[in-house]
């Protein structure tokens, strides 16, 4: 299978096109960014989501059967839903042209993002959004466009990405394993919230699950892209710091560390880059839990439980420097 990578330089990307070698398809990579996996620069094409004609051009040489669409910016610091996250508008429907009109593609997965809705929401239906930043907001516009204009002829899914973690990652997962093992991280008082994260490689099987399934069982199907069993966030920190030998985590009182995290705030509105703010707050101790069973019927089991999870994901940042 020929499957189009948009993104194929990103964190999830660069494991897609990894598990696309492993089981023999013929990726190809779309991004403005060459891979950081030296091993890819042969599936690597620059192409830019936002000039459209490159793009159709592109896609019609490549004719691919499938198409992984996680091109996108994908940080909170614009502002602009339009200007500086043009990639996320405009980069849907241009992909969605060129998909018309390359009419060779099968199924397309369409990447959004869990930030449709504030951490901790549980939406009632598929387009219930509460975007809380200018990020989330194109991505709910991605979604309304992705709905309404196609593509015609594939089938089409979209897939919500939870916090994922595990090779390639970058900030603030990375950063999550590096406090652990400078005994920087501490529990917060006796919360051990649940958290649906998505370990890169189990999203990766889940995203190709997907592009294998009938299409009448996955067409216009929205599904979080999460593991099926939710961490508990003490736990899977017990379990980083274990593994890489570091001190016990320390305990501190939640009201303490909430204080500090809206002093973060302030602090980081002059100098930026303080290690906690009420935005981490929150995700440190909001629950995040969603119906997996959708997706669980495509998709029934994922191959790396948390523990192993966590071994590959310390022996990657080690060898790479990261840790």
């Amino acid at each position: 299978m020929r499957v189009l990578v948009t993104g194929g330089s990103g964190f999830v990307g660069t494991n897609a096109i990894d598990a696309l070698l492993r089981r023999g398809d013929e990726p190809v990579s779309f991004d403005i960014v060459v891979p950081r996996e030296a091993r890819h620069a042969p599936y690597f094409r620059r192409v830019d989501l936002c000039d459209r004609d490159a793009l159709v051009q592109a896609t019609g040489e490549v004719r691919p059967d499938a198409v992984l669409h996680l091109g996108a910016r994908t940080d909170f610091d614009g502002t602009s839903v339009t200007i500086d996250y043009a990639a996320n508008v405009e980069g849907v429907s241009n992909v969605i042209e060129a998909i018309d009109r390359a009419g060779s593609v099968r199924h397309v997965v369409f990447a959004s993002t869990r930030i449709v809705h504030p951490i901790g929401y549980v939406p009632r239906h598929d387009t219930d959004f509460a975007p809380p930043n200018a990020y989330g907001e194109s991505k709910v516009l991605g979604e309304q466009i992705v709905r309404r204009y196609g593509p015609q002829e594939a089938g089409w899914t979209i897939v919500r990405p939870t916090s994922v973690w595990g090779p390639w990652m970058r900030d603030p997962n990375d950063q999550f394993f590096r406090m652990i093992r400078r005994g920087l991280y501490v529990h917060a008082g006796a919360r051990n919230p649940p958290k649906q994260y998505s370990y890169v490689e189990n999203g990766v099987a889940q995203l190709l699950g997907i592009l294998e399934a009938r299409r009448e069982a996955v067409h216009g199907q929205v599904y979080y892209l999460a593991d099926y069993e939710p961490l508990r966030l003490r736990d899977w920190a017990d379990e980083i710091q274990g593994q890489l030998g570091a001190r016990p985590i320390r305990t501190v009182p939640a009201p303490l560390l909430r204080s500090a995290a809206y002093a973060g705030d302030i602090i980081a509105q002059v100098w930026g880059g303080v290690p906690l703010t009420s935005f981490r707050w929150r995700n440190m101790t909001a629950p995040v839990e969603f119906d997996m069973g959708g997706l669980r019927g495509v998709v029934p089991d994922l191959p790396v439980a948390m523990p192993e999870a966590v071994t590959r994901t310390i022996a990657w940042m080690q060898e790479h420097g990261e840790l």
